[in-house]
């Protein structure tokens, strides 16, 4: 306001924005949207890595039930008790595609029914090595074994025991 004479004042009328405020705003704004884009890469990133780890955890789970399947109401062939071998191989009882193989190629664990194209188990995006059994007779008159497997997927370790009625 400026003064005119007799107590005349004069109002101006300042519109827009300083060079400071503009400045204030634009830094906020900033801050704002780069809190904002952090979050949402986090939560792809992690969504991504759960995503994989549930997809190991359930291929496993899937491999570990098709070998309990496969032993339920079966004769072991290999490996012979007390020997470790990358591969089973079973008789099952009332069942038409026998030998049962389950092995893995350096890459998939495998099942194969009878002389049938072996099948791999786990997902292909998810490399699986390292495929072993080993038998034990876990009692000198015993009538169970107890078959120990283990197998890499995706570079976990991944192991179960199985006591079968021989």
């Amino acid at each position: 306001m400026k003064y005119f004479g007799k107590k005349r004042y004069v109002l101006h009328n300042h519109t827009g924005f300083t060079l400071l405020e503009t400045i204030l705003y634009l830094a906020l704004t900033s801050f704002i949207l780069t809190t904002l884009f952090g979050t949402f890469y986090a939560i792809t990133v992690n969504q991504t890595e759960i995503a994989r780890k549930s997809l190991v955890e359930e291929d496993a789970n899937f491999i570990l039930k098709k070998i309990e399947w496969v032993l339920e109401g079966s004769i072991i062939t290999e490996p012979a008790i007390g020997t470790t071998t990358p591969a089973l191989v079973v008789t099952k009882q009332d069942y038409g595609s026998n030998p049962i193989t389950i092995d893995d190629n350096q890459r998939n664990i495998r099942i194969q029914l009878g002389s049938a194209d072996p099948l791999p188990l786990n997902n292909n995006a998810l490399p699986a090595t390292e495929l072993s059994f080993q038998q034990y007779l876990p009692y000198a008159t015993s009538s169970i074994v107890l078959l120990q497997t283990s197998f890499m997927l995706d570079g976990k370790l991944f192991s179960s025991n199985f006591y079968v009625q021989k």
